[in-house]
């Protein structure tokens, strides 16, 4: 597969099957560079398919696939090691001379300075997540990639989530692919929203308000409710 540093990512005619059964068809994307663009799609459209493969953690694909060297993954789940402390979660497999250092500059990012040398069963989902993005940030990233990181969070966790993925992404600018459900999480963080429909993307949209974003704007309820027909949704 081919690499780029500092243009952007590139995806042309990628498909991939499973069991005879095509879950990406010919997909083109771009993503430009700190940009973020949010996947919306119903279960089992590819949406996670497509993000693997960007991960480099899936290589059955056939087409081009071109993305930084630099690359990291927050998933839903924060899949934190339970025998390990945070801190030495967050710099797993990191091995540079300033390890140390860059870990507690990333914890210090996300709010956690005062739980590196915790377990990561006495952190709350909120604190589990922020550390799973201070693992992904001591990468220092040039494409984020975060598969429905704040599904599993309460209402108000989750919108706190939100303003601090802007705030890393305001400071760091990496790209950003985010996979979600929630077209209001969609369309409060993204600069575009691409929808997967039966493994072909069917809508690419540009996200054109002013952030911070209203979310009971007029304008931000009409690009909800356009997203939401796409996804073939009723509303009342």
């Amino acid at each position: 597969m081919a690499t780029l540093t500092d243009v952007p990512v590139r995806v042309r005619g990628v498909s991939r099957a499973f069991d005879g059964r095509t879950v990406l068809d010919g997909i083109d994307l771009d993503i430009a560079d700190a940009q973020i663009v949010a996947l919306l799609g119903r279960s089992g459209t590819g949406k996670s398919t497509l993000l693997r493969i960007l991960a480099g953690l899936d290589d059955g694909y056939t087409g081009t696939v071109i993305r930084p060297d630099r690359v990291a993954v927050a998933f839903q789940e924060p899949r934190l090691l339970p025998w390990k402390r945070v801190a030495d979660n967050v710099g797993l497999g990191l091995s540079t001379r300033d390890a140390r250092e860059r870990v507690g500059a990333a914890l210090s990012e996300v709010g956690l300075s005062g739980h590196a040398r915790a377990w990561p069963l006495t952190l709350s989902g909120g604190e589990a997540q922020r550390a799973s993005l201070a693992r992904a940030l001591v990468r220092d990233p040039a494409l984020l990639l975060l598969d429905e990181p704040f599904a599993a969070l309460d209402a108000l966790t989750r919108l706190s989530m939100h303003q601090l993925v802007l705030d890393l992404w305001q400071r760091h600018r990496p790209a950003v692919l985010l996979v979600t459900h929630d077209v209001d999480e969609a369309v409060a963080l993204a600069d575009r929203i691409v929808v997967l429909d039966a493994g072909r993307i069917t809508v690419d949209q540009t996200i054109d308000l002013p952030r911070p974003r209203e979310r009971g704007g007029a304008r931000f309820a009409e690009h909800r409710r356009g997203l939401l027909a796409a996804l073939g949704v009723e509303q009342a």
